[in-house]
């Protein structure tokens, strides 16, 4: 897992140091307002995961397109929100083998669970995202999943309409509608307005956002 904003420390709140050496600046103060005694508000983790490497092309290594890191860093940028780029494995022999990595995935930092995996889907390595996918429901049904890129783009209705561990799919460039979904996310509010945002109705029936 390579995090992208601070690394959340046993009992610590997300740190608010000076940027790092890596490029990544530490996430900001929430708010100058006093917080409630409880302490500060739980930051929304956000785990990207990006195409890599599938049983049918396992001599890939794994690659992580620029617009991924481009929407960790626009992630980054937003009060209590801390996104992360998975770097484990994407192909998996067997269902206990995509539990095992689901598991690793969603494991809580500092008492901090994961509340978002998105994926960047392409049509090589969407038979494992799959299947990640569907083990993260597994074990944590409330997190949310999302889907994008160039694959989710082209079948993002059919996805949404066969795949139960498929919440959301983002069809076309997500550099606006990821960040305002996210914010729907962390804030509990209406996702109406998200442009390009596909999900399925009450009813089950796929709807898309203009």
């Amino acid at each position: 897992m390579i995090a992208l904003a601070p690394t959340l420390a046993a009992g610590s709140a997300p740190s608010t140091s000076s940027p790092t050496g890596t490029g990544f600046s530490a996430v900001q103060p929430v708010s100058d307002a006093p917080q409630p005694d409880s302490g500060p508000p739980t930051p929304l983790r956000v785990v990207l995961v990006p195409p890599s490497t599938a049983l049918v092309n396992a001599w890939k290594n794994q690659h992580v397109p620029v617009g991924l890191l481009l929407l960790a860093e626009l992630a980054r940028r937003e009060d209590r929100v801390v996104p992360e780029l998975w770097s484990g494995p994407l192909a998996f022999a067997d269902e206990t083998a995509a539990d095992a990595v689901a598991e690793a995935l969603l494991r809580p930092i500092a008492g901090v669970p994961v509340a978002v995996v998105g994926f960047s889907a392409w049509c090589h390595t969407l038979p494992a995202q799959l299947s990640l996918a569907t083990a993260i429901k597994r074990h944590a049904p409330a997190v949310r999943v999302v889907f994008g890129g160039p694959q989710a783009t082209a079948i993002g209705a059919e996805l949404l309409a066969t795949f139960d561990c498929v919440d959301v799919v983002l069809a076309g460039e997500a550099e606006e509608s990821f960040i305002a979904w996210l914010r729907c996310v962390r804030d509990g509010a209406d996702t109406d307005a998200v442009p390009g945002l596909m999900r399925r109705d009450p009813s089950g029936a796929v709807v898309q956002n203009p």
